[in-house]
């Protein structure tokens, strides 16, 4: 053996150096015996306070003096050295007393805790051979029945106080067990890891230095002494003479009442498990050092925590080697590590065989040094296994080394990376359990020969324990030795690891080399009737409710005996989909037609639905009837498609001049000799004269067509529709865009009728009817707010108006609806929407979709700049604003300066596809340029919006929010990732992103493997006060943002989070930080469970060939250059046509034939956009496939050649008309009879169906797929007669909208519901109206 190993390079695989080990060895030679450390720092310094606990507080001399009366006690009960004594105390004085009084008996001590079951309580006091079990009355009931003699402290505590308070004298010749702590296993049976003196000490001599701990430190024991990380709060504190602080055993051991606690107590030191950490609500001001262990750190709470005046300690250790055997000093700039050994440790990554694995790769982290323990007590052959001879240790043979069972490698900067266990597990409920416990519980029954337990799926949504047994002799009751069996892992595990089936075998079925083969076990049969309550099974008699939704559980859980208090996702192994069939076929039945998905989330047993459905019925503001719905006749509905038709020449009159003017005169100059200078400055000109006049003209339509718009219901199809169609048409080609941040868009819609105090802020804001809208001084709306105080549902334009107060403050795509109110200084928060005939009282915060109370606001102050100020920055950013229109022309002239270079039209044809790369290269180049030149790196900070930074951040944005304009096809596509990194975003290995917009990319971390999918609004600032506030936004690794989610400044996502479709972010944020959590709506819920795709490999997931790569990458290739190629032939085609005219027509006949010509460029757009969908995919249907397949890449072909050719062109403007419905049925949707649709969100169009008399209101989206898991999930989306989707709502795939019903705006129907006819929805999820 020992020349297998010779080769072996110890310092490669981080093995402690000499260096490390004398820079810490300041405390000379460790004692003999634990409390030695204690006795030294009592004689050094008696008077210093070494202990409180509740309202008493103990020098080191009186805890000394009561320890040692205790010991004496100890000691004429017959406990001296070799002794164990068990202690089994809430954390008390006393637990430190007792502690110090058992070691200096001689004796071991072995904790236990109060909260453990008396069966486990009496097993560690049989297995470690207690002598003795110190306890109070208190715990009586459990120690009952133990095999030892059992001390109650409060019984004799006259006795105690009478014993001599001197030390005991022990001889010190031979290394005797310090203690003994029981860890959990594979066993079945907890195991108690045997740790001597020398150990404990040693590890004790070399921690303290690198701890830090000082004498004036004041230190948090918090951990229960069952638990070893405890030793490190207790004993450096006692090393040191520090004071050591016991935390509390009440309800304020975690959270906010934790956080009170550690401030009341300066406390400066404290060691803690990352997920108690993450619960601590603020910062410590007076830690100084933060020790975390136990299990795993995750980055963000290191970003957290980390301080400049604090150090943040790693620690990794199993029981089994001593506490502690690696540390690190933790960074958050740095990856989590668990660093290198203690001085005395060594560690190595080995395989299976105990070889070394190559630096990098992944191995068995293995453990040497005196810190090892003994072994296991009383389990020898389990010992053997996993302490082993340690081969790299060849001058001492009785060194050993322990076999973690962790997966780990070496960095680059040779420390250790943890990577998870080895054991098979499975995760089930959100736990992750280990089955070789269970079988282990079975197997100790006489009757069970052998046992399996295995994770099965039970039907196409859930998974099931279920144990497979065989028997050593057949038993006549079958089903009482099931039920016998089931009680017993009831007793012994955790809810959630009891098996749901237990199956009796004759055989279990083998594969060749004699190991199980899972594949052949036979289906479950008959579910084990779950009795962790008190009542498991249906009652005889139910409520007519409660009976009701038994019913429907029973169809969704076939197998399952059902108890009234069984949780649906928990108990019964529920998801999101099969919450939405139970929300469906509930809503069949009329009593129960107004359940919500919000319902069984906050209500999953059928007590508690049953309670809350009932309560709701009887409720008195019930809907009201809807509005007749108004029918059009056929006469009148063809008199308005006529009316938009001509309409439509005016409209596109208007955008041709916006697309070609500059082009045309470009052409035109060149015709006429002009030089290629004189050409691009006149376009140029052209093109920024175009704005103005374009804002010009479309206020004085408006005031023309619709004068002082007044609140009403107004016929659909009638005469103010069509004349407020054309007006809210003209308004969405104007270039509106141009001035949002700016006091210029608040001009603007001042001349459009609304009432715009002075110092309002507004962004990207949309406003139906200005004229009914007013905003109070020193307001401010965020990105993309919308004022929708126009909707179209039941045959009518219902238009109202929409109030907002001085000071008051609305976020991010969030929604005012119809005839609203915010009071002064009060906030709408982000993606919040407010149902109409709402009113936010004054100083209220309300969030949510719909919006309800959250806070109060606090007074603010805020930062109003002189007039001259406001005038010159909005002078500057007018002047700025007549810029961008020449960066979008500046890259796109080399190409078209080439293109007239070449006299034969076909050659320059088919440069095209080169025009369009050089355009799409140059255009990011000089973004990316500009951005640098302009901002530079942005940091976290907050700017007043009268300052240069502001604008200077301003015009980047803008630059930002023209590439997703006008280099959209680069988007989700893997050419976008290096642009990012270009930018300054932080994107790690094979992060997917789609189209996030607001993003400042310095600020935005994307973790590995993550997915963004589209319309995220992502690290979105918060304007508030006059100032702007940037925060960094950090995703973790395989994180799903969902379509038009919102990610607000500074908020960090957990690895593996989901964050559903439109949906926000809880607002405790550290809630999201943690991993492996899924949040949906707004405001956000937890869903305990959702469906998860499985069944595709992970190469056609997250890892694919580079044979997949590569294809993926021609694919996108040809989206980033396909649409841009026909848009560029086209304009030519279409520019060099208007020349040839020109020889023969006038100006004005020109003229007045563009929109025409024009209107045949839309066509052969529209044209090949649906040839090419049929070509590429034909039609739609009900599917499931993987990122990374031919399918996934030519859908998303179609998508981009939809969006970026069709809908731009033409499709848009056709918006609110007939039209609009033509194209989309010829690319495959089923669309019914005057239909309103006023949206282009539609991707996989032959799987919806939409009745006749529907209204789509703005932007609202039939979401027909998802890519949640990395699996594109495609499926139907039906909406009935007379429906109406309100704006930014969102419909997901499986999903049915009854006839006559609604739903509202920024609203969200989850995948599986369908909504009952003739009834209003509102809210994210949706719930019934009010």
């Amino acid at each position: 053996m020992e020349n297998k190993y010779s080769k072996f390079n110890t310092q490669q695989y981080s093995k402690t150096n000499d260096s490390i080990n004398t820079q810490f060895y300041k405390l000379g030679k460790p004692p003999q015996r634990l409390h030695y450390f204690f006795e030294t720092q009592c004689d050094a310094n008696p008077d210093i306070t070494a202990l409180i606990c509740d309202t008493e507080r103990l020098s080191y001399a009186e805890l000394d003096a009561r320890a040692n009366q205790l010991a004496n006690y100890l000691l004429r009960r017959g406990i001296r050295s070799g002794s164990r004594v068990g202690i089994l105390l809430e954390r008390s004085v006393n637990t430190y007393v007792t502690l110090l009084a058992i070691l200096k008996c001689g004796a071991a001590f072995v904790p236990l805790d109060p909260s453990f079951p008396q069966d486990r309580i009496a097993f560690i006091a049989e297995n470690a051979s207690l002598n003795l079990l110190v306890t109070t009355s208190q715990f009586v009931d459990i120690t009952a029945g133990v095999c030892c003699q059992v001390l109650l402290l409060d019984a004799v505590a006259g006795a105690i106080a009478i014993q001599p308070a001197n030390r005991i004298a022990i001889a010190d010749s031979v290394d005797e067990l310090c203690y003994i702590i029981y860890t959990s296993g594979s066993t079945g049976r907890p195991k108690g890891v045997a740790v001597n003196h020398s150990s404990i000490c040693n590890f004790l001599t070399v921690c303290t230095p690198i701890y830090g701990v000082t004498c004036g430190d004041r230190v948090y024991q918090g951990m229960i002494l069952a638990f070893d990380f405890s030793i490190e709060e207790i004993w450096p504190t006692f090393i040191v003479g520090a004071t050591l602080v016991a935390g509390p055993t009440n309800h304020r051991r975690l959270g906010s009442e934790l956080t009170d606690f550690l401030i009341e107590h300066a406390i400066t030191v404290m060691y803690c498990v990352p997920t108690l950490l993450a619960t601590i609500d603020r910062d410590l001001p007076l830690l100084r050092t933060l020790i975390v262990g136990g299990e795993a750190c995750p980055q963000y709470l290191v970003e957290r925590w980390s301080r400049p005046e604090r150090r943040m300690l790693n620690t990794y250790g199993p029981t089994e080697t001593t506490v502690t055997a690696l540390w690190t000093e933790l960074f958050p700039d740095q990856p989590v590590t668990i660093g290198k050994p203690l001085p005395t440790y060594s560690v190595y990554i080995l395989d299976e065989q105990l070889h070394p694995v190559p630096s990098g790769e992944a191995g068995e982290i293995c453990i040497g040094g005196i810190g090892v323990a003994q072994g296991y007590v009383n389990l020898p052959e389990q010992t053997a296994a996993k302490f082993v001879c340690d081969p790299f240790e060849q001058n001492d043979p009785q060194a050993r080394l322990y076999r973690t069972g962790d997966l780990g490698r070496v960095t680059p900067n040779d420390e250790i990376e943890y990577l998870g266990r080895i054991d098979t597990q499975v995760k089930i409920r959100g736990y992750r359990i280990e089955l070789t416990e269970i079988e282990t519980v079975l197997l100790e029954t006489p009757d069970v020969e052998n046992a399996i337990v295995s994770l099965v799926s039970i039907s196409t949504t859930v998974e099931e324990l279920v144990a497979y047994i065989t028997l050593r002799v057949p038993v006549a009751d079958s089903e009482e030795l099931k039920n016998r069996l089931h009680t017993v892992l009831r007793h012994r595990l955790p809810s959630y690891m009891v098996p749901a089936f237990i199956e009796i075998l004759d055989t279990i079925p083998t594969l060749p080399n004699g190991k199980a083969d899972r594949s052949k076990l036979p289906a479950p049969t008959q579910r084990m009737q779950r009795q962790h309550r008190s009542d498991q099974t249906l009652p005889v008699t139910l409520s007519k409710q409660e009976s009701a939704i038994a019913n429907i559980w029973q169809k969704l859980f076939p197998h399952a005996q059902i108890s009234i208090k069984d949780d649906f996702f928990l108990d019964l192994g529920g998801h999101s989909l099969l919450a939405a069939s139970l929300v469906s076929q509930l809503r069949e039945q009329p009593e129960f037609s107004h359940v919500s998905m919000l319902d069984v989330y906050q209500c999953p047993t059928i007590a508690g639905l049953a309670t809350r459905l009932t309560q709701q019925t009887a409720l008195p503001n019930v809907p009201t009837a809807p509005l007749p719905f108004h029918r059009t006749s056929r006469k009148r509905y063809l008199r308005s498609v006529t009316v938009q038709a001509l309409g439509l020449i005016v409209i596109l009159f208007c955008f041709a001049l916006q697309w070609l003017l500059p082009y045309l005169t470009y052409t035109w100059m060149q015709e006429n000799d002009a030089s290629n200078l004189q050409s691009a400055f006149l376009s140029i000109a052209t093109l920024a004269g175009i704005i103005p006049l374009m804002l010009g003209f479309s206020i004085v339509a408006k005031w023309l067509l619709l004068g002082q718009v007044k609140p009403g219901k107004y016929p659909l199809w009638g005469s103010f529709y069509l004349r407020w169609w054309f007006v809210k048409n003209l308004l969405s080609i104007t270039p509106l865009h141009f001035l949002s941040g700016t006091p210029l868009l608040n001009v603007y819609y001042r001349l459009l009728g609304a009432k715009i105090g002075t110092n309002v802020y507004l962004n990207s804001v949309n406003i139906d009817v200005p004229d009914l809208v007013s905003i109070g001084a020193d307001s401010s709306l965020g990105y993309e707010a919308r004022l929708l105080n126009a909707t179209l549902e039941h045959g009518w334009l219902e238009i109202g108006s929409i109030k907002i107060g001085n000071r008051c403050f609305v976020g991010a795509s969030a929604v005012l609806s119809q005839n609203t109110i915010i009071e002064e200084n009060a906030s709408l928060e982000d993606l919040s929407m407010l149902p109409p005939l709402q009113r936010i009282p004054a100083r209220e915060v309300w969030a949510g979709s719909p919006a309800a109370k959250v806070g109060i606001n606090e007074s603010k102050m805020i930062s109003r700049p002189a007039r001259l100020r406001r005038i010159y920055f909005g002078t500057l950013q007018a002047i700025l604003l007549l810029t961008l229109p020449i960066l979008e022309l500046l890259p796109i002239l080399p190409g078209v300066e080439q293109m007239y270079s070449i006299s034969d039209q076909k050659h320059w044809l088919l440069l095209s596809p080169l025009i369009a790369l050089s355009f799409v290269i140059l255009m990011a180049l000089q973004i990316a340029a500009l951005k640098w030149l302009i901002v530079g790196r942005v940091k976290p900070g907050s700017y007043r919006l009268d300052s240069h930074r502001y604008v200077r951040l301003w015009y980047v944005d803008k630059l930002m929010a023209l590439s997703l304009d006008i280099i959209r096809p680069l988007y989700a596509t893997l050419y976008l990732l290096p642009w990012y990194r270009l930018l300054g975003a932080k994107l790690g290995w094979r992060a997917e992103i789609s189209t996030p917009s607001s993003l400042v990319p310095d600020l935005v971390t994307i973790g590995d493997e993550s997915f963004i999918a589209d319309g995220v609004i992502m690290g979105v600032p918060r304007v508030e006060c006059g100032r702007i506030h940037l925060q960094s936004t950090k995703i973790g690794k395989r994180a799903f943002i969902g379509n038009s989610a919102l990610l607000p400044a500074g908020v960090i996502i957990g690895d593996d989070t989901l964050i559903g479709c439109m949906s926000v972010t809880p607002a405790d944020k550290s809630l999201v930080a943690k991993p492996d959590t899924s949040w949906f709506g707004s405001p956000a819920i937890n869903l305990p469970q959702r469906q998860v795709v499985q069944g595709f490999s992970v190469e056609s997931t997250y890892k694919p060939p580079m044979s997949l790569v590569l294809q993926r990458m021609s694919f996108e290739a040809v989206r980033v250059l396909f649409p841009l190629s026909w848009i560029v032939v086209l304009s030519s085609v279409l520019i060099d046509t208007m020349i040839t005219l020109n020889d023969d027509w006038d100006e004005s006949a020109l003229i007045l034939m563009l929109p025409f010509l024009y209107l045949g460029f839309g066509l052969v757009a529209t044209a090949i956009t649906i040839i090419a969908k049929w070509l590429i995919i034909g039609r739609y249907k009900s599917t499931e496939r993987p990122l990374w397949s031919n399918f996934v890449f030519r859908s998303e072909l179609v998508t981009c050649i939809h969006e970026t050719l069709a809908v731009p062109l033409l499709v848009d403007m056709l918006r609110g008309t007939p039209f609009i419905n033509w194209y989309l049925r010829l690319m495959g949707c089923k669309i019914g009879k005057q239909v309103y649709t006023d949206t282009t969100d539609i991707t996989e169009f032959d799987t919806i169906e939409v009745g006749n008399d529907v209204a789509l209101n703005s932007n609202c989206g039939l979401q027909t797929h998802l890519f949640e898991d990395r699996v594109m999930k495609i499926s139907t989306v039906t909406i009935g007669d007379r429906c109406s989707v309100g704006s930014g709502a969102i419909v997901l795939y499986d999903t049915v909208m009854e006839p006559d019903s609604n739903l509202g705006n920024l609203s969200m129907l989850m995948k599986g519901e369908s909504l009952p006819a003739s009834t209003s929805w509102v809210g994210s999820p949706a719930r019934i109206a009010e």
